[in-house]
């Protein structure tokens, strides 16, 4: 940060020194993301070096969101950059991304199992301002039912049922999320399927997944399509540790 201490002192002209951060340092960007960030954001005279630093976030954002000190962004600058509609990200990760920077602000695990009534309410109060910027509706079902759908306590509830009308509604393909509860045991298995049932036939996707959780999302596993030609049979052959012989407490199918 000794670029910004020379422009305090006044030794070095501010226009000069942006000009040769942005032609010939920008890696400087790199080196601490957020810290450069907040340092510009928070001081109006630097104009062309916070438009570069936007525009580079933007472009590559990574540079942000796989950074160590991500956690560390201040709640504005966060709005501020997911308000971009040219953010350079997957939607799902933007939402990875956020659970990530909301558990570190609240000191709290990513286990949703572990979660008490409070716990709920403070991640909801934290993420509240940030949930409508988020296109969920952009993210494929299989993310949506291992990635969001396991955090359903803590979004809104109709947020959770448009997703899931139009993931089992869409193109009238019939497809099927199941979820079932091993009697006697913490263990949960199920599946999506983007298709219907019918037809003794493969069928072609790259979305069906089987999900076999033995003790919270930590322990998750998952079996996706290897094969897109053969995705979805009525087959039983593929191993992901879900027991052969079982006795079902509860299910959902949606």
């Amino acid at each position: 940060m000794s670029y910004f201490r020379f422009i305090y002192c006044g030794n070095i002209e501010l226009k000069n020194l942006q000009e040769f951060l942005i032609e010939h340092q920008a890696e400087f960007l790199f080196q601490n993301p957020t810290g450069i960030l907040e340092t510009v954001y928070q001081h109006e005279i630097f104009t062309d070096l916070w438009n570069f630093c936007l525009e580079k976030v933007c472009k590559e954002p990574n540079i942000l969101f796989s950074s160590d000190e991500f956690i560390n962004l201040k709640s504005p600058l966060l709005e501020l950059l997911l308000k971009r509609d040219d953010l350079n990200i997957d939607e799902i990760e933007i939402w990875e991304g956020l659970l990530k920077w909301c558990f570190a602000q609240q000191n709290m695990s990513n286990d949703p199992t572990k979660w008490s009534k409070e716990d709920i309410t403070k991640i909801e109060k934290e993420l509240y301002r940030f949930i409508p910027l988020i296109q969920f509706y952009d993210i494929k079902p299989a993310d949506f039912f291992y990635k969001v759908y396991c955090y359903k306590d803590i979004l809104p509830q109709d947020l959770i049922h448009d997703l899931l009308n139009i993931i089992l509604n869409c193109d009238n393909k019939g497809a099927t999320i199941w979820v079932a509860k091993i009697k006697d045991s913490t263990q949960l298995i199920g599946g999506y399927n983007p298709f219907d049932w019918d037809g003794d036939a493969w069928k072609i996707t790259t979305e069906s997944l089987l999900f076999n959780i033995t003790d919270g999302v930590d322990t998750a596993k998952l079996g996706y399509v290897n094969h897109t030609n053969f995705a979805v049979y009525c087959k039983d052959d593929y191993d992901i540790g879900i027991l052969t012989n079982f006795e079902v407490e509860d299910y959902e199918v949606f």
